[in-house]
């Protein structure tokens, strides 16, 4: 792919005119990035994604400077994001917490508008609104974690309650805060850059028994081989709840929708406790356990309330053309039939995502 770029002191910096996520996540993920100049240079170098505005109008000037501004208008005006190539500095290499940061630090920008687009996506995303509202009431203060830009933490602080949401991407949290700012939540939110496996040393300040539940949907408890389960003992008091989603080991529906899909290999994939990235589409690896294996992984604190399907006919989000051929009518009647279905007992056996409420011991 040609790229236009600028150098500047001992940068280049990089921008498409199309949507960056995917590729400037790979740069970050791999832990930097190979160009190939006009000229034939070449060199491999440490990378960043820059967003701030005062360097992007930085970077603007020195592309309307090299380009013109009839180019920038044209292909570049709604520039969000660049990415900066750090000229002499060899790419390190990535580790998981790099990897998980880097990828969701890419797609902050724009995540939420890419969800507006995801049918599927937003219906699970609600699904798991509905049940963290209503299995948290009365829990206060929460600890989420991955809260991500914040699809569940507003609700949570919609309803009243204080919420300490941590996420390993800044760019995620500067887009939670500003969020919550313009609705008026500002003052009931606190937000840490942490991750889930470092939770004993990222909120060692935090008292024993602080939070009465925790909270975490749609994947951080899938990234981590080693979830802090002393570290979540330590800050829920006795009683407190914890409350997440896990993708299901191997969950009957998103297995046969896999196959019916053409994708087999993706399909074995959910069979398997440790994913590889890309294995099932996500760009992450993974790891899967059943609600029995769930429960060894936490015996020593907690045990389990309830388990709850978050959907049973949702194929896999991705596959957004199967909502376009059922149209609006067949798309509410099947999401009437998935609300029954999920709401019966056993079905999370079907279900790709399964809904785990804990108590601490």
């Amino acid at each position: 792919m040609p790229l236009l770029f600028v150098e500047d002191a001992d940068s280049v910096y990089v921008i498409p005119s199309d949507s960056p996520a995917a590729w400037f996540s790979a740069a970050v993920r791999e832990g930097g990035c190979r160009i190939r100049f006009p000229n034939g240079r070449e060199m491999s170098s440490l990378v960043a994604i820059v967003r701030s505005p005062e360097a992007l109008e930085q970077i603007r000037s020195l592309f309307e400077s090299k380009y013109g501004a009839v180019v920038w208008t044209e292909h570049f005006d709604r520039m969000r994001e660049a990415l900066q190539v750090f000229s002499g500095v060899a790419p390190r290499t990535s580790t998981t917490a790099d990897r998980i940061r880097g990828e969701f630090d890419a797609v902050s920008w724009g995540y939420d508008g890419a969800l507006a687009r995801k049918p599927i996506d937003r219906y699970l995303k609600d699904r798991v609104v509905a049940i963290a509202t209503s299995s948290l009431s009365g829990s206060d203060p929460i600890l989420e974690i991955g809260s991500g830009t914040g699809y569940h933490t507003l609700p949570l602080l919609a309803a009243g309650h204080r919420v300490t949401a941590i996420d390993l991407s800044e760019g995620m949290l500067d887009r939670l805060r500003l969020s919550a700012d313009r609705r008026g939540y500002g003052d009931r939110l606190e937000t840490r850059t942490a991750r889930l496996a470092d939770l004993e040393t990222d909120l060692r300040d935090i008292p024993d028994g602080n939070f009465a539940a925790a909270f975490s949907a749609f994947g951080a408890f899938n990234l981590e081989p080693d979830v802090g389960v002393a570290a979540l003992r330590r800050l829920l008091r006795p009683g407190g709840k914890l409350l997440f989603t896990s993708l299901n080991r191997p969950g009957v529906v998103p297995f046969f929708w896999d196959l019916a899909l053409g994708r087999p290999r993706a399909a074995i994939n959910r069979t398997r406790h440790e994913v590889p990235p890309g294995g099932i589409r996500y760009p992450l690896a993974l790891h899967l356990r059943t609600p029995r294996e769930w429960d060894r992984a936490l015996s020593e604190g907690f045990r389990r309330s309830s388990t709850g399907s978050v959907s049973v006919l949702a194929p896999p989000f991705d596959s957004d053309r199967i909502v376009r051929l059922l149209g609006k009518s067949g798309s509410e009647k099947v999401r009437r039939w998935d609300a029954f279905l999920a709401d019966r007992r056993y079905s999370w056996a079907a279900s790709e995502w399964v809904s785990l409420l804990y108590t601490r011991l």
